[in-house]
């Protein structure tokens, strides 16, 4: 409670900022940008799923990037497995979250309109 207190007093936003970071046990030192070759295409792979950049390109579309860049992500992972978790993936509150998406979306698939249409849809994408 004293330490809440003399948050709030504090003289300088600085000052605050600084107090509430050691209350909340976190560090001085800001988040470093990692940029290695398996987290940029993952990126890259992820943009070009959501946005669907290559169809409006035909000549774009006629190299499959979405298809390249899973490739060149499993080979770079296949590589160097010092960027991959050796721990059990579903511990992972992420990995949980993807995991309960497919189910939900696998379980959807008997409730939708046309039975073989979302069956098709979930396998083709």
């Amino acid at each position: 409670m004293s330490a809440v207190r003399n948050v709030s007093t504090a003289a300088s936003p600085r000052m605050a900022a600084a107090s509430l970071r050691s209350l909340a046990g976190i560090g001085a030192a800001p988040l470093a940008l990692v940029l290695d070759p398996l987290r940029l295409a993952l990126f890259i792979l992820t943009v070009i799923t959501i946005s669907r950049v290559h169809q409006h390109y035909p000549a774009l579309e006629k190299f499959r990037p979405a298809l390249l860049l899973v490739v060149a992500a499993v080979g770079y992972a296949y590589l160097h497995p010092r960027y991959l978790t050796r721990k059990n993936v579903l511990r992972l509150w992420p990995m949980r979250l993807v995991a309960a998406l497919a189910i939900l979306a696998c379980c959807s698939a008997a409730f939708g309109i046309s039975l073989g249409g979302s069956a098709l849809f979930i396998l083709g994408s």
